[in-house]
């Protein structure tokens, strides 16, 4: 089977024997529930102070606090123009490694890399590949649920080059 079958099989819901995928686009729900409690500690402070007829300036804040905390909970609406046809997927086989993301459709033979460079680009955690020529392909960054999970597929089937981080 080839790599570009294997992907479409991944697409399809079928991740294959031997093969590790990880969509880039997984919802971490660990930043939403945080944002529940601090938005239902910030109420229940402005009840607070309410109720120990504090000044009412500190109430108040309180309640915007609690305000943007909830708003940033909701989610939004997705722009139509920016939508997103296919899903950001990082699929890991025996011998390739394919990644889809805004960047297209980019694959590489394990075979072909040297050694991968942990990097940080603009206060982004990056994976560097550098192949056989010295060319360094940047992965997209890991800020998705599974991207640690990446991050030691990759390094255990390359050796990770002395000037990581």
């Amino acid at each position: 089977m080839s790599d570009i079958e294997i992907l479409l099989q991944v697409d399809a819901g079928n991740v294959p024997e031997g093969v590790s995928a990880i969509f880039m686009d997984e919802d971490d729900s660990i930043g939403r529930w945080m944002g529940v409690v601090i938005a239902l500690a910030a109420a229940g402070g402005a009840v607070a102070c309410v109720a120990r007829a504090v000044n009412p300036a500190a109430a108040m804040l309180l309640l915007l606090t609690a305000g943007l905390a909830a708003l940033k909970v909701v989610p939004t609406l997705p722009d139509p123009a920016k939508r997103i046809i296919k899903r950001q997927v990082a699929v890991m086989t025996r011998d390739a490694l394919i990644i889809r993301d805004e960047q297209g459709l980019r694959q590489w033979q394990l075979s072909e890399l040297t050694y991968v460079v942990s990097h940080v680009y603009n206060r982004q955690s990056l994976l560097m590949l550098v192949d056989c020529r010295g060319r360094e392909h940047a992965l997209p960054p890991l800020h998705c649920r599974r991207g640690e999970k990446l991050r030691v597929l990759i390094t255990q089937r390359l050796r990770v080059h002395p000037r990581s981080l």
